[in-house]
């Protein structure tokens, strides 16, 4: 055996390993005896090496089967195995000592070798394999009965893991550092999610393990303080860490606790020298806002830097427009607005322009002459800075135009008012603000006796708002003084109604009307507004005699010499005679009918103080129709029928002429606050061929301005031709037919919805007979919109209208059964309409409307009817053009008199047939009617 060895360890010493190797393969392979085999494992050990023989000693141990050698080779094999993963993990090859281990982690665990376990968990922690080296340290400190090496061991483990958790259950063996660690990691992980007093709990336990607290705890801390707004203990805490390190992120800390301290002075003052806080200190605006105004241009700086700077700027910024605003000191105030110009203009800063506009009108209030316009200028002058800085500039806009106005700038403040009230017209306060400048500008026009510009700013003033009864009572006086004397009464008269109690208004309003000689109108107001005219109640017939230059006929004298004003009428008429004529021209049922009424005469009376109102009219007519050179009435029958029909029912015209008739009427008429009735009754015209018929109407309202109805049934006689108006008599026989009288009853509606348009509807179901003439039955609707434009006396109205009628049948022709009236099937006209109504001039008031649109209308054929039947001998038409209607009327005072002259022009185009009338007048009225009012008695249709 030696012999063999001496052999192997001679080949090794020659550099031939694997000569040596072979030849220890086969003594172990020859070699009988187990102790022998071990002996050559220990000399190959020795002469190859531990890892070479360790594949050797594995083969011998599956060949020995001696208990006793058995245990020995297994226990050395161990033990080898155990010398590498030691010397692997000397050698700091902790992956290749852990792999080795884990080869054999079986045989560790069946030996429990804490050794081994224990330098496994050790091998695995230092490639921060936490999770298995944890299970090695557990199995170590199980099989050593929990010495306190492995159970610290497992502490380290849990807080390398941040298992602090694991870690505190098992403190009881943990020391000092570990304790300390623990609390460590508890304060950064509950400062990372900002539970604040949590992380001085555990920086409190830590300074219990370790009393000297490191830098890194104490900005903690003083971090934890800042967030839990402690800013005074947090403030004390980064100025003494600061003092020792003077680091970007203490900087921070004792920048922002300082600021939330009122000590951000103390702090720049006592640390200026270091760090950040030192380019906090020395930038040129800080040190302007500090009062060490200099010319120093402003550096860049790096974003966080830049961003400290931006709130130090700030706040010091604001604190000097705070102490601004609450000086009272002149001298003062100019300091502190020269501390704050060169930040402001800087950062274009909107709102300590506007502290600085501010507080320089509030010096400008305590001061005059000269200072006070040096003020009111610099006010100007930051407000304008702040208007070029923001974009919702409208209060800063507002108060530049106020400071304009004391600087008396009247123009530039209007056009920016004019703008703001233009950009927001639902806010009042630019509304009103231009409404009292142009006020006072009216004001002082008239003091200057420039009436013309006085009555120009009401003129604007108007436009932004309703005037008052001061400002109307400005523009009567403004009119007098420009002797338009009408027009300042009608100022007078708005600003009385306005406020009748005030006797300035009622003795404006009595000069104007003396000068215009228009008491009578001053009276008519008394007596509808009584207040501070309530004297002039009683004595109208005094005005009416004034007016018409009788003064003396009303005056007489009681016994002690003293004048008696007579008392005035008790009721009040209108007298309108004229004459009218009107044209009527076009196809079946519209043939040409000529109406001329001459006179006619109209009547309306009325008690004073009444509701009630009743109205007369009587015309004479003479009726003229068809061809003036035809001599037949009828026209000649053209009988294409068959001849036993006789005498021929066909007849094509209603030639002729009728005259002089007769055409009464009478209308009663009450309105009351929220109710109106209005009754009727006359005849069809009387004396012509056919008997008359009575006519009339009865009907009521119910409403107010806002919205109402009315019902109203009236008969009344179709107007189309004469055969529809009067009847005429047949030619041929004795018989007469015609006449036709149209019973309707009308329902209508009108609503207000909105402050300028209000709708109407109006519905009317209607029967037409007559004499020989074959019944019919009709239905008509009609709805306008209309807005309403505001006019300074006049009134604009103007919208959209559809009508619609239908009738049962076509009688419009002139034979038997026919009434000679237009009664299409279907009738459509949609348009747009425009009534408008104005005053020319204190005499004179016009009034016009107007229809434009498009009409459709269909007419079933003509029949002629036998005692046999019936035969169409005109077949059906369809017809559609242009609709169009202009009524005009004009009325004018004769002088200062109580007589009036009017006229009205109709025009009607259509499709069908066209339409005109004339109507001249001359009117006569007591007293109390407006021009407007006249004028609408004179234009009820006779």
């Amino acid at each position: 055996m030696q012999q063999g060895w001496n052999t192997a360890r001679n080949f090794q010493q020659r550099a031939m390993p694997e000569a040596a190797l072979q030849t220890f393969e086969r003594l172990l392979e020859d070699c009988p005896d187990a102790n022998d085999r071990l002996a050559t494992l220990y000399q190959a050990r020795d002469v190859l090496g531990r890892d070479a023989v360790l594949p050797l000693a594995q083969q011998q141990l599956q060949r020995l089967q001696a208990e006793k050698p058995r245990r020995q080779l297994q226990t050395w094999l161990h033990q080898q195995r155990n010398d590498k993963a030691l010397a692997l993990f000397r050698a700091g090859n902790y992956a290749a000592a852990s792999h080795w281990l884990l080869s054999y982690q079986d045989d560790i665990r069946q030996r429990r070798d804490i050794g081994m376990a224990r330098l496994l968990a050790d091998s695995l922690t230092r490639q921060q394999q936490y999770d298995a080296a944890l299970s090695w340290r557990q199995q170590a400190a199980v099989w050593s009965g929990g010495k306190t090496e492995d159970m610290q061991a497992q502490i380290w483990l849990h807080i390398n893991q941040g298992n602090l958790a694991a870690a505190e259950q098992l403190s009881r063996y943990a020391n000092g550092r570990q304790r300390y660690l623990i609390a460590s990691q508890r304060a950064s992980r509950a400062f990372k999610e900002e539970r604040y007093q949590d992380t001085l709990g555990h920086l409190d336990n830590a300074k219990r393990w370790q009393r000297q607290e490191n830098t890194d705890h104490s900005s903690m801390r003083a971090w934890s303080l800042y967030h839990l707004q402690q800013f005074a203990p947090a403030y004390a805490l980064f100025s003494q860490l600061y003092q020792r390190q003077p680091s970007d992120d203490l900087a921070k800390g004792l920048f922002y606790s300082a600021s939330h301290s009122q000590q951000l002075q103390a702090a720049l003052q006592q640390h200026n020298q270091h760090g950040l806080i030192k380019t906090l200190a020395t930038d040129p605006l800080v040190r302007d806002l500090s009062g060490e105004r200099n010319q120093l241009s402003i550096p860049e700086y790096d974003p966080q830097t830049q961003a400290m700077v931006a709130q130090l700027r700030q706040q010091l910024a604001g604190e000097q427009a705070a102490q601004l605003l609450d000086s009272d000191d002149p001298e003062h105030m100019q300091r502190l607005s020269l501390n704050l110009q060169r930040y402001t203009e800087h950062q274009q800063d909107a709102g300590l322009a506007r502290a600085l506009a501010a507080a320089h009108g509030q010096a400008a209030d305590r001061l005059q002459g000269e200072p006070r316009q040096r003020q009111l200028q610099q006010s100007i002058d930051w407000r304008q800075r702040a208007i070029a800085w923001s974009e919702s500039n409208g209060e800063d806009r507002l108060a530049l135009a106020t400071a304009f106005i004391q600087l008396q700038r009247t123009e530039e403040a209007e056009q920016l008012l004019q703008q703001l009230v233009h950009e927001q017209p639902d806010s009042p306060a630019q509304r009103d603000l231009l409404a009292a400048l142009l006020s006072q500008r009216a004001s002082a026009a008239y003091r200057d006796e420039d009436y013309e510009q006085s009555l120009q700013q009401l003129d604007k003033l108007e436009g932004y708002q309703p005037l008052n009864a001061e400002q109307w009572q400005l523009r009567g006086w403004s009119l007098y003084r420009l002797q338009d004397y009408g027009y300042a009464f009608d100022a007078f008269q708005t600003a009385y109604q306005l406020d009748d109690s005030n006797p300035d208004s009622a003795a404006a309003l009595m000069f104007s009307a003396y000068a215009d000689n228009s008491l009578d109108d001053a009276a008519e107001l008394a007596t509808q507004q009584p207040g501070s005219l309530r004297p002039l109640l009683g004595y109208q017939r005094t005005f009416d005699a004034a007016r018409d230059g009788v003064d003396a006929d009303y005056f007489d004298l009681d016994s002690n010499g003293r004048i008696v004003l007579q008392p005035w009428s008790g009721s009040r008429w209108v007298s309108t005679q004229g004459m009218r004529i009107e044209q009527r021209s076009g196809e079946r049922g519209t043939s040409q009918l000529t109406a001329l009424r001459m006179p006619v005469v109209q009547l309306h009376w009325q008690p004073h103080y009444s509701r009630h109102q009743w109205f007369g009219q009587l015309s004479l007519l003479q009726l003229n129709s068809g061809d003036s050179t035809d001599t037949s009435p009828l026209g000649t029958p053209e009988c294409l029928l068959a001849p036993a029909e006789d005498p021929c029912p066909r007849r094509t015209t209603d030639s002729g002429s009728q005259g002089l008739l007769l055409e009464p009427s009478l209308n009663y008429r009450y309105q009351g606050s929220w109710l109106g009735l209005d009754l009727g009754l006359g005849t069809t015209p009387m004396g012509a061929e056919v008997d008359a018929r009575w006519t009339g109407h009865a009907g009521f309202n119910i409403g107010d301005e806002a919205a109402g109805i009315s019902v109203a049934g009236q008969r009344s006689a179709k107007r189309d031709s004469m055969l529809s108006y009067v009847g005429v008599e047949d030619p041929y026989g004795s018989d007469a037919w015609g006449r036709v009288l149209q019973d309707q009853l009308n329902i209508s509606a009108y609503a207000q919805l909105a402050e300028h348009s209000d709708v109407l509807a109006s519905l009317d179901v209607a029967e037409h007979q007559g004499e020989d003439v074959r019944r019919n039955q009709s239905i008509n609707f009609y709805s306008r919109l209309s807005f309403l434009a505001a006019m300074r006396r006049g009134e604009l109205a103007f919208g959209p209208e559809l009508l619609t009628s239908r009738f049962q049948r076509n009688l419009s022709g002139f034979s038997r059964g026919h009434g000679g009236y237009f009664s299409p099937q279907m009738l459509v006209r949609m348009g747009v309409f425009a009534h408008w109504q104005q005053p020319l001039s204190r005499r004179t008031y016009w009034r016009s409307q107007w229809s434009l649109g498009y009409q459709v209308h269909h007419q079933d054929c003509l029949k002629a009817w036998f005692n046999s039947g019936s035969q169409c001998y005109q077949d059906s038409s369809d017809e559609a053009g242009v609709a169009a209607s202009a009524d005009l009327a004009l009325l004018h005072r004769l002088g200062r008199s109580q007589h009036h002259i009017g006229s009205q022009l109709q025009l009607s185009i259509s499709p069908e047939f066209e339409q005109w009338s004339v109507w001249v007048f001359w009117q006569y009225a007591s007293d109390g009617d407006t021009l407007q009012q006249l004028l609408a008695k004179a234009l009820r249709s006779p």
